[in-house]
C-alpha cells in the first residue's frame, strides 16, 4: 500500500487510505507514520488506561492474590500511593526474589526471608520492603472482601485520586448510586468492580500530533474525496461483512424484526464498493489489497465482490487474486524493516570466571548477558529449573564443608543420614511443610543422587583426601580488572600432601580437560572473533592443537597454587542421575603449561572485555539465551554492530 502511494506520488490529502479489517489498519497506520506520514485510525482499539487499567488488574488481585499478579500491580504508577513509594525500585527486586527463590505467594515470601542468607543488610531491607508492600496490598484485599466493601471501596478510590482524577471522580459516583445495591445483593467485590469498570466513561483515540492521513474504515470511505483510492483489508467475511452468528436468529427472524439481514449487507457493501470505484473512474487510481494469510498463518480468500466482473474480465481476475498463494504451512518468513541498536554501558571489572567461556563462546551474548545483564527469567515455575536444582546441592554441600565433624565422617551411612536431614531442612526453607508434587519427585531424585555420593565420598575419605576448604573466594588479576571466582572445594591428602580443586556438576560431564577445551580437527570451525594462532588456542604435551571454551578449573588453580605453592589437580565431583555417574573425575595429567596456556587466554579475554570489543557474534553456539532478538535471522542482520568508541569512558 505504501509503495502503491509513493508510486503515485499524489500529496496526502488526495489520497483515500482505508481498510475494512481493523486490524490491517493498524498496520497501515504503523507503516505510514514510520515512513513519514503521520497516520491516524480512528477506530483502532483503545487500551484502558490510568485507574481504569489498575482496577481491572486489582480485580485480579482480589480474585487470587499470587505474586505475578502483585507484580502486574507494581509496574502501574496508580499502585504508588499504596505502597509508600519506591514502586519500581519494589517491582524490580520482586522480580529478582520470584525468580531466584521461586516464590508464589506472600506466604513463601515471609518464610524464605525469615531462612535465608543475605549477602548484606541492604538485600534483606529490600526484601522486607517487598514483603511489607504485599502485607499492605493483601491488608486492602481482606477489607474489600470481608468488611462493608462500599466504604472500604470509596476510601481506596480516595486515597488514589490524584494518580487519575477524572476516573476518580466518575468511579465515586458510580459507587454512590450502587451502594444501596450493592448491600442489598450478595456478590463478590470483584463483581462489583469488573461492573463499575464496564460502565466507566470509554477513552477516545487521540490523534498523534503533526498527522497528514487517516484510515479509515469501510463505511467511512464512501466520503473520502481523495483521487487515489488505497483500500487494504478486502477478504472474504470483512466485506461483505459478516452477521452476528447468533444460533437462535436466522435470516427469516431478523427479516420479520427488521434487523439487517446478510442480504442486505451484502447489497449495502456491494453498492458502497461499486461507488467509490466508480467516484474516481475518470479522474483518478483505486489499488485494492486482499490478504494471502492471517496473521496466525491461515488462508485467507478474497471478497466475492473482486470475483463480481463481466465474464470476460473474470480469468484475468481469478490468475491476478490466486498466483503465488502458498499453502498456510509452507512457512512464511517475517522480515523486519528493523535493526536492534544495543545500548552502551561500561565493560565489567569484575569477570566472573564462569563467564569467561561465554565470552570465548559468544562475545556479543556475553555483552548483552554480563554487561546489560539481560537474562529470562521463569518466576512463575513450579518445580526446580536446573540452576534451582544445581543450587540446592550445592548449598547442602557447602553446609557440609562447613560443618568440620560431618566432613569427617568416614562411615556411608553416617554420611547419607546428614544429606538426607540437610536436604529436607533446604526444602522446608523453600516451600515450608507443603512443596509442590513436582518438588517433592524431584527431591527424591536428589536425595538418591546424594546417598550415592555418600558412598564415593567415603572411599575418598579412606583414601587420605581431606576436605581443607569450602566456597574459597579468589580474585585473580588480569590487566585492569580482576577475576573473581568461588572454589566450591578444595582437598588434601594427609599421606603425600597432594591438592586437588573440586568443582560440584549436576549436569553432564564429558571429562574435565574435554569440558575445558577440545581438539581441532578438520571440521571445527574456530569463531570469528577468535584468532587461530591467538590465545585461545593451545597445545598439549603431544602437540595437539586444543580450543579452549572454559577456563575454570584451571584458574581454579592457578589461585591455589599461587597461595600453596604446589599445582593441584583440577577435579569434578559429578553428581549426576545414575550410580554410575556419581564420581570424581581428575584431569590427571594437567602441567603448569596448562595452567600458563589457560591463564595467557584469560588475559586475553579481559583485555578485549576492557577494549569494548563485543563483535562479531558466533553464528552457532550450543545453547542460545538470545535467539528470540534475532527474529529468525542471525544476530549479525538484527543487530545494529556495537562500536568501541560509543561505550561510555570509564
Amino acid at each position: 500500500a505504501w509503495q502503491a502511494v509513493a508510486n503515485e506520488g499524489m500529496p496526502s490529502d488526495q489520497v483515500a487510505l482505508g481498510a475494512a479489517d481493523s486490524e490491517v489498519g493498524d498496520e497501515l497506520t504503523r507503516t505510514f507514520t514510520r515512513n513519514g506520514w503521520t497516520a491516524f485510525h480512528p477506530s483502532a482499539a483503545t487500551l484502558a488506561g490510568g485507574l481504569a487499567r489498575w482496577l481491572a488488574i486489582w480485580s485480579h488481585w482480589l480474585a487470587d492474590p499470587s505474586l505475578s499478579v502483585m507484580a502486574d500491580l507494581l509496574t502501574l504508577p496508580e499502585t504508588g500511593p499504596l505502597v509508600g513509594g519506591r514502586r519500581a525500585q519494589k517491582a524490580r527486586r520482586l522480580a529478582e526474589l520470584r525468580d531466584r527463590w521461586m516464590v508464589l505467594r506472600t506466604d513463601d515470601l515471609a518464610r524464605r526471608l525469615e531462612d535465608a542468607d543475605f549477602r548484606s543488610d541492604y538485600e534483606r531491607e529490600s526484601a522486607q520492603e517487598v514483603l511489607d508492600a504485599a502485607s499492605t496490598l493483601e491488608g486492602w484485599r481482606t477489607s474489600l472482601l470481608h468488611g462493608d466493601f462500599p466504604t472500604t471501596m470509596a476510601e481506596l478510590l480516595e486515597k488514589l485520586a490524584r494518580t487519575d482524577p477524572e476516573t476518580a471522580v466518575a468511579s465515586s459516583e458510580w459507587l454512590g448510586e450502587a451502594s444501596q445495591l450493592i448491600r442489598q445483593r450478595s456478590r463478590g467485590a470483584g463483581f462489583w468492580i469488573d461492573l463499575m469498570i464496564s460502565e466507566l466513561p470509554a477513552t477516545a483515540a487521540v490523534p498523534p500530533e503533526g498527522r497528514v492521513i487517516d484510515v479509515q474504515g469501510w463505511l467511512e470511505l464512501l466520503h473520502e474525496p481523495g483521487a487515489h483510492l488505497v483500500l487494504c483489508g478486502m477478504n472474504e467475511g470483512k466485506v461483505p461483512a459478516r452477521g452476528g452468528g447468533e444460533p437462535w436468529l436466522g435470516e427469516a427472524s431478523r427479516r420479520s424484526l427488521g434487523l439487517t439481514s446478510d442480504k442486505q449487507r451484502a447489497a449495502r457493501d456491494a453498492f458502497l464498493f461499486r461507488a467509490i470505484l466508480e467516484a474516481r473512474r475518470t479522474h483518478g487510481r483505486a489499488d485494492v489489497f486482499c490478504g494471502k494469510s492471517g496473521a496466525g498463518g491461515d488462508s485467507l480468500l478474497p471478497s466475492r465482490l473482486l470475483l463480481a466482473a463481466e465474464r470476460n474480465e473474470l480469468p484475468t481476475r481469478v490468475k491476478t487474486l490466486f498466483r503465488e498463494v502458498e499453502p498456510p504451512d509452507a512457512g512464511l518468513r517475517w522480515h523486519a524493516d528493523w535493526r536492534w541498536t544495543v545500548p552502551a554501558v561500561l565493560p565489567p571489572k569484575r569477570l566472573n570466571v564462569t563467564s569467561l567461556g561465554d565470552f570465548l563462546a559468544c562475545p556479543f551474548r556475553y555483552y548483552l548477558k554480563h554487561a546489560l545483564r539481560m537474562q529470562g527469567s521463569e518466576a512463575d515455575r513450579n518445580e526446580w529449573n536446573a540452576r534451582d536444582f544445581g543450587n540446592v546441592a550445592h548449598e547442602i554441600l557447602e553446609r557440609w564443608g562447613n560443618d568440620t565433624e560431618a566432613r569427617g565422617f568416614e562411615k556411608t551411612e553416617a554420611l547419607d543420614a546428614w544429606f538426607s536431614k540437610e536436604l529436607d531442612r533446604v526444602v522446608g526453607e523453600w516451600f515450608g511443610k507443603r512443596p509442590p508434587l513436582a518438588v517433592r519427585l524431584q527431591t527424591m531424585a536428589l536425595r538418591q543422587r546424594f546417598s550415592w555420593l555418600a558412598r564415593v565420598q567415603a572411599c575418598e575419605r579412606a583414601s587420605g583426601w581431606e576436605v581443607v576448604e569450602v566456597e574459597r573466594k579468589v580474585e585473580i588479576p588480569a590487566g585492569d580488572a580482576l577475576i573473581v571466582a568461588k572454589i566450591d572445594r578444595v582437598d588434601r591428602n594427609r599421606h603425600d600432601g597432594r591438592l586437588r580443586v573440586i568443582d560440584y556438576k549436576t549436569g553432564k560431564v564429558d571429562g574435565v580437560e574435554r569440558n575445558h577445551r577440545k581438539k581441532i580437527i578438520a571440521s571445527t570451525r574456530i569463531p570469528p572473533h577468535l584468532d587461530p594462532d591467538g590465545p585461545a588456542v593451545c597445545e598439549d604435551a603431544r602437540g595437539t592443537r586444543l580450543l579452549w571454551h572454559n577456563l575454570q578449573l584451571p584458574l581454579y588453580a592457578a589461585a591455589v597454587l599461587e597461595r600453596e605453592g604446589s599445582l593441584p589437580v583440577p577435579c569434578y565431583f559429578g553428581l549426576r542421575s545414575t550410580e554410575a555417574e556419581v564420581a570424581l573425575h581428575e584431569w590427571s595429567d594437567f602441567r603448569e603449561q596448562d595452567l600458563a596456556a589457560a591463564r595467557e587466554c584469560a588475559g586475553f579475554i579481559a583485555q578485549r572485555i576492557a577494549d569494548g570489543i563485543f563483535w562479531p557474534p558466533a553464528e552457532t553456539i550450543t545453547y542460545d539465551d538470545y535467539r528470540i532478538l534475532a527474529s529468525g535471522k542471525t544476530l549479525v542482520e538484527a543487530v545494529i554492530p556495537p562500536q568501541p568508541g560509543n561505550l561510555p569512558a570509564p
